[in-house]
């Protein structure tokens, strides 16, 4: 996915866990401009608390896309909670595009 992001022109901060996304944006500097994020994530984290722990840290309500391989209705759900748009796996690079085109519009 990263290789894809960055064929489109984009850099990619890749990260395993809330701590080390939280400790590289504060090493950026700035403000991401979106965050995809899976939503389940090592150590029983998930994409979804990264999410809001990387909005807190910047002060900012960064456009946000969860992606997963869950099928579950409970995974779609827990994404409509935060209002996350969620993308499931395998993810088709122009759905990716398209929704990270009208989340950055």
């Amino acid at each position: 996915m990263a290789q894809l992001l960055e064929k489109w022109g984009c850099d990619v901060a890749k990260t395993i866990s809330i701590s080390d996304a939280l400790e590289r944006i504060g090493a950026l500097g700035g403000t991401p401009d979106a965050i995809i994020a899976d939503l389940h994530l090592d150590s029983d984290e998930s994409g979804l608390e990264a999410v809001n722990a990387i909005r807190q840290q910047v002060k900012s309500e960064i456009p946000a896309m969860i992606v997963t391989a869950d099928y579950s209705v409970d995974a779609a759900r827990e994404a409509a909670v935060y209002g996350f748009e969620l993308l499931k796996k395998p993810v088709k690079p122009a759905e990716m595009r398209s929704l990270l085109s009208f989340l950055l519009a």
